[in-house]
């Protein structure tokens, strides 16, 4: 168990290291990335994001399910981040 914890650790900083770079690169780089914060700005301007919960998270499966496979990488490497932070949590409430 002693050498699982630094696994962890080490995984944990690395996904959200690399996962904060795919997300910069994503946003700044990709003209997918770019459509998608430029439509987020003007929904803004326009005061459409006061819509319903639903819609927003239909038009964020879409965007999920539909994106590239940097978008899903991205999120990939953030999921493995939460998942490796709530194992830290586990092991530390349980010793």
């Amino acid at each position: 168990m002693d050498n699982f914890i630094p696994i962890l650790k080490w995984l944990s900083q690395g996904s959200i290291l690399l996962g904060g770079s795919l997300s910069i690169y994503w946003f700044q780089f990709t003209e997918e990335g770019k459509r998608f914060w430029n439509k987020k700005i003007n929904n803004m301007k326009s005061e459409e994001e006061y819509k319903a919960w639903t819609t927003r998270k239909d038009k964020l499966t879409k965007v999920i399910k539909h994106g590239s496979i940097l978008l899903k990488s991205w999120l990939l490497l953030y999921s493995i981040f939460l998942a490796s932070i709530a194992a830290l949590v586990f092991i530390s409430l349980t010793n």
